[in-house]
């Protein structure tokens, strides 16, 4: 049973697909790229906005023992998204294993190891760029090598794969800067609202408590300012992502022009060049990958903190679910 493809898992655990494809570009041979534009992944990348639409575009369930609403997943986009994203990565994966699924480790890695992975790969990534470009230039000019000399098919096909190579290594700076920047944002204001003074207590027949319209709204009051505060940050992290998505699309569009003129590899005869081309189209994906995940994390934060005032609201959170 494999269960790393699991569609249950969080949508942040595409990361390891990404790491397991930038090593099968790095490494392994990827028999051709997969048939799809990358750039029409794009437009499909929920940006989270309000936590309000966030929790309304999330699939909810509520407990009918105490009235209480969860986040169950982050809704069909995300879904729809992670669905491709497994297609994707199982064919990539296939290919960089032989085929052999059973080698797909059955654990997950950590986020921290995912980072460092994906970092070293990255970085063997563009070294390998660099090497395969000047391989392909001596192999042109070596007399002794005609055998390994484009045809005059394969020369214009690699100027755009050359193009794309470019636009790959303007990705990867863009996903490192993207991820630094949302993860610098000052996330305090939620954390350091203060819950306020306790209700006091009232003789309520035999029971002596706090009542539980006070304790409804004592707890309307503290979920309201941390909604506000989640909804401050979600439009700081929404403006960096809309303006990141514009950096990536035109970049993605080369690699996208370059992966369809080489008909995903077919088009290429020479097999050192013919790799290069699932090589970028994987590239230019784990910047797609990196911009889902920050979307997404975010998305599931936001849902989740007005999960918090709609159970406020309803007594819920506080255990006075129908007792207002």
């Amino acid at each position: 049973m494999i269960h790393s493809f699991n569609k249950k898992l969080p949508l942040m655990k595409i990361l390891f697909f990404t790491t397991l494809l930038v090593s099968a570009a790095t490494g392994a041979i990827c028999q051709k790229a997969y048939p799809i534009e990358i750039g029409s992944l794009l437009s499909k990348i929920p940006i989270p906005g309000a936590s309000a639409d966030c929790y309304q575009g999330s699939t909810r369930t509520t407990d009918p023992s105490n009235g209480s609403v969860s986040i169950k997943d982050d809704g069909p986009a995300f879904q729809s998204l992670q669905d491709q994203f497994d297609k994707i990565s199982r064919a990539a994966v296939g290919n960089a294993i032989g085929g052999n699924m059973s080698t797909i480790p059955a654990t997950p890695p950590t986020p921290e190891q995912i980072e460092q992975i994906k970092q070293q790969a990255m970085a063997k990534a563009a070294q390998m760029q660099t090497a395969d470009a000047q391989q392909m230039a001596r192999n042109y000019n070596n007399p002794s090598a005609a055998a390994s000399r484009p045809g005059q098919e394969d020369v214009q096909l690699m100027k755009l794969i050359g193009e794309a190579q470019n636009a790959c290594g303007r990705l990867n700076q863009l996903s490192v800067e993207l991820n630094t920047k949302v993860n610098a944002l000052d996330r305090s204001a939620i954390s350091n609202i203060s819950t306020g003074s306790n209700c006091p207590d009232v003789r309520q027949g035999s029971y002596v408590g706090p009542t539980c319209a006070c304790q409804i709204q004592h707890a309307i009051s503290y979920e309201t300012k941390r909604v506000d505060a989640r909804n401050a940050l979600l439009k700081e992290v929404s403006a960096l992502l809309i303006e990141y998505e514009g950096k990536m699309r035109p970049l993605i569009a080369i690699v996208d022009n370059a992966v369809a003129k080489a008909k995903y590899g077919d088009a290429l005869s020479n097999p050192a060049f013919k790799q290069q081309v699932p090589n970028i189209q994987l590239q230019a994906f784990n910047a797609v990958t990196t911009l889902t995940a920050l979307a997404n994390g975010n998305w599931k934060d936001g849902a989740k903190q007005y999960a918090g005032l709609v159970n406020a609201n309803s007594g819920a959170s506080v255990g006075c679910y129908g007792h207002k």
